[in-house]
């Protein structure tokens, strides 16, 4: 079993036959209300600690300039229990900000986010929240990625939509100014129209985890 649809036709050309029931993620979200009347910045910087050392200077940055252009603007921190005190330490938080233990929550109450490539930018997406993508890792980890993996994107995102969806901000073109040009962008156009439909389209109607109980109950 798989969990995303090009899985199927990778598999097949090489000659396993594989089941794609959907994406778990679909069944876990179901969407929280809210009604801020502070605007929210949704920040995700990765769950590894290598990933929270690179990307924390930078999202440091982009802070400071949000703080300047929108008006009491209130930072929701995603992260993990274990490694929240590192994050808000490393991006200098004063009292203009939440954490956030689960995702989707966190990802509802935001208006736009700042999210590091890997399965937050899917969570996100699947709440139709505009974001931006960034990463950043090692010269070494990045020109090998870069060697061995041609792709066009490196969100699941974008990947599944097969176009530029969601912005990327990666690696050199990770920078303060960068980021936060693409998050001023979305700030000030309010931007929800992206498109996410077809994407979530992609990942089933919610039933993934019941249609997996039946197909390993059924062989």
């Amino acid at each position: 079993m798989v969990i995303f649809p090009f899985e199927v036709s990778w598999y097949k050309k090489r000659g396993v036959h594989v089941k794609y029931f959907g994406h778990p993620l679909i069944d876990l979200y179901k969407k929280q209300p809210f009604n801020n009347k502070r605007f929210c910045v949704g920040v995700f910087l990765g769950s590894r600690t290598q990933e929270i050392d690179k990307h924390a200077p930078v999202v440091r940055g982009v802070i400071k300039i949000l703080e300047k252009n929108i008006k009491n603007v209130f930072f929701i921190i995603g992260s993990l229990k274990h490694n929240s005190k590192q994050i808000v330490e490393s991006l200098s938080l004063q009292n203009n900000y939440r954490v956030v233990y689960d995702s989707f929550s966190a990802f509802d109450e935001s208006n736009v986010a700042i999210v590091a490539s890997g399965t937050a930018t899917l969570e996100c997406a699947i709440t139709k929240t505009p974001f931006v993508v960034i990463y950043k890792t090692s010269f070494i980890s990045w020109a090998i990625t870069r060697f061995f993996v041609k792709i066009d994107f490196a969100s699941i995102v974008n990947i599944l939509a097969k176009k530029l969806l969601v912005e990327e901000c990666l690696q050199n073109n990770c920078s303060v100014e960068k980021v936060a040009y693409h998050v001023l962008r979305l700030a000030k156009n309010n931007d929800k129209n992206i498109n996410f439909d077809n994407v979530i389209n992609q990942l089933g109607d919610g039933s993934a985890y019941k249609q997996m109980s039946r197909f390993l109950l059924s062989e």
